[in-house]
């Protein structure tokens, strides 16, 4: 396959983990506060997927990508999400997931992925994306 080709393909498998990143959503009540956000779950095992198939695989064994619960404690923390996790941004932009695929990213590894997955939180997003 042509090197241009496969990074078309690659891309437009990347704008659908973007455009369908809020496909999943799972709220639940817990005691005081709130807990959500997992939706970004499925991310992670796409970009999986997607470095196997670009050909620059993270992993030749089956592999887990843990993710934590997002518990919303305050009212900033419930500002804080939806506006930035559940507002009109996404918890990863285009570059951030482009540099999950091996392909765009020859640093990329199964750790770093999980590093990734481990550092998820409102705290997180905001840091990366607030103003």
């Amino acid at each position: 396959m042509r090197a241009e080709m496969k990074s078309e393909i690659i891309d437009d498998l990347l704008k659908m983990a973007v455009k369908n990143a809020r496909k999943v959503v799972d709220v639940k009540e817990l005691g005081e506060s709130i807990s959500g956000g997992h939706f970004v779950d499925p991310l992670f095992s796409y970009m999986l997927m997607v470095n196997k198939l670009a050909g620059t695989p993270l992993s030749e064994t089956c592999e887990t990508v843990n993710l934590n619960f997002v518990n919303l404690e305050s009212v900033e923390d419930a500002v804080n999400y939806y506006t930035y996790v559940e507002g009109d941004t996404f918890p990863y932009n285009e570059e951030e997931i482009r540099s999950m695929v091996k392909y765009f990213n020859p640093d990329m590894t199964i750790d770093k992925l999980r590093e990734i997955a481990d550092a998820y939180s409102v705290d997180d997003v905001v840091e990366r994306h607030g103003e």
